[in-house]
């Protein structure tokens, strides 16, 4: 089935152009939406065990009124009207994730070996951060980091001593929130090698620009209809995506910079220097899924996620 717009993200790009969120806000939530149809049931497999999924933690943060909230809901549109698509609360315990993981016991089948994928793919969207995350919860907090992972089982042992599993785990999440919140509701040992290496921050300082009377055109609600059919289709996808051999060239390159030349000095961003690759994987798979059905990724994913 041929795609309504030729590639995803460029298209909720034009969508939300005539709009007050800064660029990157609105282009961070169309690639936490991406990820969020992808779910578990897509990967790399790199070596022996080594397997990447397009789970991504995206924060958007800003001071008030810099469009976070506006930029998500443009995505939240879309996905809302995807039912495969399952999204938690925006304000949570840590049994009732569990238990809403638990629930969407999705299965798909792999078109190419034919194997039945079970697994439990959520997408965690909220606007305020730190209203879902709480203060100093540390519990949450370790859950977060754990399963960031995907780990293919992940038990939990409740205060009645009952043991919940859950299979095939994969949490996406998009969140936004203001640099003082972040402050205020994460412990400092979760700075450096916790959660914040596993999260990629999207800041920004000020909206896009200022529009007085937003415009709702036919033009427009028809490309927000083709994304919503697009998403649908990518939701669809299913397997293991492959790569190019120029795609692996530049991986390597990319590899060896990395170490030679680290964005960053401070100690207290090894636990995210460490993650950069899996950041690149999930992203190349976002950027591939954006303009093909083919599964397979090649030197244009790549230099754009690396871009990213």
């Amino acid at each position: 089935m041929s795609r309504k717009v030729s590639d995803w993200l460029d298209g909720f790009m034009q969508l939300t152009e005539n709009s007050e969120p800064p660029i990157l806000f609105r282009k961070w939530s169309g690639i936490s939406a991406i990820a969020a149809a992808l779910q578990r049931k897509v990967s790399v497999e790199f070596g022996l065990s080594l397997t990447f999924y397009p789970n991504l933690y995206i924060v958007l943060v800003g001071p008030s009124a810099t469009g976070k909230g506006t930029a998500m809901q443009y995505a939240a549109d879309i996905i809302n009207q995807i039912p495969s698509i399952r999204l938690s609360a925006q304000a949570t315990s840590l049994q009732a994730l569990i238990r809403r993981m638990k629930e969407t016991d999705l299965t798909d089948i792999d078109p190419v070996t034919g194997h039945v994928l079970c697994h439990s793919s959520m997408t965690i969207f909220s606007t305020e951060f730190t209203v879902f995350l709480g203060y100093h919860n540390r519990e949450l907090i370790a859950a977060l980091c754990e399963w960031y992972d995907c780990q293919a089982k992940w038990s939990y042992e409740t205060i009645s001593r009952k043991r919940e599993e859950v299979h095939g785990v994969w949490v996406n999440l998009l969140a936004g929130t203001t640099p003082d919140a972040i402050q205020a509701s994460l412990p400092i040992e979760s700075i450096g090698a916790g959660l914040t290496s596993r999260i990629i921050f999207i800041n920004e300082q000020k909206r896009g620009k200022l529009v007085i009377i937003p415009t709702k055109s036919p033009e427009e609600v028809q490309l927000q209809q083709d994304l919503v059919a697009d998403l649908e289709q990518i939701s669809m996808l299913v397997g293991h995506m492959g790569f190019t051999s120029d795609f692996a060239e530049f991986y390597a390159e990319w590899c060896y910079n990395a170490v030679a030349n680290p964005p960053f000095q401070d100690r207290k961003f090894d636990g995210y220097m460490g993650r950069r690759r899996k950041h690149l994987f999930s992203l190349s798979m976002v950027c591939c899924a954006s303009r093909s059905d083919d599964m397979i990724m090649g030197l244009e994913d790549i230099e754009r996620a690396a871009t990213l």
